[in-house]
């Protein structure tokens, strides 16, 4: 159905693939899998003829995708990742106008539309205007259009990305129904969304084409091509129950724009041989979205995060691995002491503690983002729609099998920590606005309790006036300064927490990624790279 040849393509002296060389067989379900800027966005537009290539050679169900355009485009439907729509049309208008400029038979044009609405699900949503739809069920119109002209050949650019876990769970089974009847060409940069839906897979990094076989046989290879040592200095006794489970360990640095010389001593470490990868992200864009960086990259059955202070213990790690290996999917350190000063503990205790109370979900007390993670986890973190990411709120609003390892986290051994008190105070701000609402109806709650007050003290104050009560003392200036203070305080409160939630939505809404990879350093080699 698909045939690549030599294909290349370079954009202003850059090369974004070189030198392909696949096929995709009738009835396949190919997983096209790779970072983000590997080449798959561009392989798919050359192959649905909205780019033309430098060199080589495609063809669809026999059809030149350049020479022969039209022909190749009839036999195929194809989903960009951000699908056009127009949000003033409702879904039938719409995909009855998509059928007639696709040119087909005016008497079949409701029954293919009727069909491809009730394969995508679309009965419920038919008649509501498109701007009004959720990411969810924008996806599932822009599939029904692509299916209208009931093509051999679906190609899906990233069609679950930013959609909720059931979102996701939903679309993955409508694409395995689809590839009953369909060839599909989907890419992702989702390592379980290939295993669950993909016959096969071919995986392309900076261009290339690095492998190419079905999920199982490609799964073989990673744990068996080569070992890693790790070192770790354990109890004798332990040792072979944490270790013996562990084929691999790669670890994955993320650079938040660190002043000291931390890049240059990982990169020397890297060249030298470390089984290791640092992203260097442009600037420094917080530790949330640190972390995020970290989780978009990473592809193990189990990850763990790590401050690079290592405060937190890393040999915590092996416990976590054991518990992981007792079926939980989400293990998290949670400290017994901490040696910090006063103040701090004091600080820190506070917070977890009004972070779990305001929260609408259940938050272990004392944990920070300290964790082991597997494979489905990182996932459904991944493709959580919000920029804005909480990692510890997450973590435990996604759900699983949870549980904990306590510890005690010992004092910093080298350096001085950058988190000053005004950094400490726009994260636990960060934290609770991601946690809950619950903030903004306590909010509510007072501006009513605080009127209701004011309605009570005011009927006293005019009842004394016209003498139908006796006061011991005089209260009106009392009461006019009690509610002044009263009243600007609450207003502060509430000022407070509605800055909070709409800082928030205003930088959601203005869409920035939320981190820019500036350098990734994997081996010998560098690249430019942004998200």
């Amino acid at each position: 159905m698909i045939k690549v040849e030599n294909l290349t393509k370079k954009y202003a002296g850059q090369t974004a693939i070189r030198d392909l060389n696949f096929e995709v067989g009738q009835g396949e379900i190919m997983g096209f899998l790779g970072p983000n800027g590997a080449g798959k966005t561009t392989t798919m537009r050359i192959l649905a003829s909205f780019l033309p290539a430098t060199s080589g050679r495609a063809s669809i169900a026999g059809f030149d995708v350049f020479e022969q355009s039209l022909q190749a485009r009839a036999h195929l439907g194809y989903m960009p990742e951000n699908v056009p729509l127009y949000s003033d049309m409702r879904v039938s208008e719409y995909l009855n106008y998509r059928a007639a400029l696709k040119s087909i038979p005016h008497r079949r044009v409701g029954e293919r539309v009727g069909d491809v609405k009730e394969l995508c699900g679309l009965r419920e949503v038919e008649n509501k205007l498109i701007r009004a739809l959720s990411k969810g069920f924008r996806q599932r119109v822009g599939l029904a259009d692509a299916l209208l002209h009931e093509p051999d050949l679906l190609i899906l650019d990233e069609p679950t990305i930013g959609l909720d876990p059931n979102q996701i769970r939903q679309v993955r089974e409508l694409i395995k129904n689809l590839g009953r009847q369909h060839t599909i060409l989907l890419s992702t940069h989702i390592l379980p969304e290939v295993e669950m839906t993909c016959s096969r897979v071919i995986i392309i990094n900076k261009g290339r084409i690095e492998a190419c076989d079905t999920p199982e046989n490609l799964l073989n290879r990673i744990r068996t091509a080569g070992g890693v040592t790790l070192e770790a200095r354990v109890g004798t006794d332990d040792a072979p129950t944490q270790l013996r489970n562990i084929a691999g360990v790669r670890y994955l640095f993320v650079d938040d724009g660190s002043s000291d010389e931390s890049a240059r001593i990982i990169s020397d470490k890297i060249r030298a041989g470390a089984p290791a990868t640092l992203f260097r992200l442009s600037r420094n864009f917080g530790h949330a979205n640190a972390i995020s960086a970290g989780l978009d990259h990473a592809t193990a059955d189990l990850v763990a995060l790590l401050d690079a202070d290592l405060q937190d213990p890393p040999s915590v790690v092996l416990k976590m691995i054991d518990k992981a290996g007792e079926g939980f999917n989400v293990v998290f350190g949670q400290r017994r002491r901490r040696k910090e000063n006063i103040l701090k503990r004091m600080g820190y205790w506070s917070f977890y503690r009004l972070l779990a109370f305001l929260s609408d979900i259940r938050l272990p007390l004392d944990s920070g983002d300290f964790c082991l993670l597997d494979r489905n986890v990182v996932s459904a973190l991944r493709n959580l729609p919000e920029r804005l990411r909480y990692p510890r709120v997450l973590r435990a609003w996604v759900g699983f099998r949870q549980t904990g390892v306590e510890y005690d986290r010992p004092r910093r051994q080298a350096g001085e920590t950058k988190y000053t008190l005004s950094k400490l105070y726009r994260l636990a701000t960060d934290g609770i606005a991601s946690a809950s609402i619950r903030p903004l109806k306590i909010a509510q709650f007072s501006s009513f309790l605080f009127g209701m007050t004011t309605l009570a003290l005011t009927l006293t104050f005019v009842l004394a006036l016209f003498g139908q009560i006796d006061l011991a003392i005089p209260l009106p200036f009392l009461l006019a300064s009690i509610m002044v203070v009263a009243s600007n305080a609450l207003m502060m409160l509430v000022l407070y927490v509605f800055s909070a939630y709409l800082g928030r939505m205003y930088l959601e809404i203005k869409g920035r990624p939320p981190y820019i990879v500036m350098e990734t350093i994997d081996g010998a080699k560098t690249e430019e790279s942004a998200r």
